[in-house]
């Protein structure tokens, strides 16, 4: 009866004979950047796309939690390009 389950040796093959995808970290955290500047500088904007084309103006005490989000999404940025550059 044949093994499911490829040993230990033969994964290991496998996985560094797979294509690397180094430059996919570069890519994650300018799309991240991208997204936490636009959420930052455009928050109306952000509201539009989230309710999904119906009218909605955000109250005044949400503005500051779509700030900090941002911030949050630039950091991840800085997080996954330390990551590109290490790796």
């Amino acid at each position: 009866m044949k093994e499911k389950y490829a040993g230990l040796d033969e994964l290991i093959k496998i996985l560094q004979s797979q294509p690397k995808h180094e430059g996919a970290l570069g890519f994650m955290g300018m799309m991240i950047a991208g997204i936490g500047l636009i959420t930052y500088f455009y928050p109306d904007m952000f509201y539009a796309i989230r309710s999904r084309r119906k009218f909605y103006i955000p109250s005044e005490r949400e503005y500051p939690v779509i700030k900090n989000m941002s911030i949050l999404f630039v950091i991840a940025n800085f997080i996954l390009l330390i990551l590109y550059m290490i790796g």
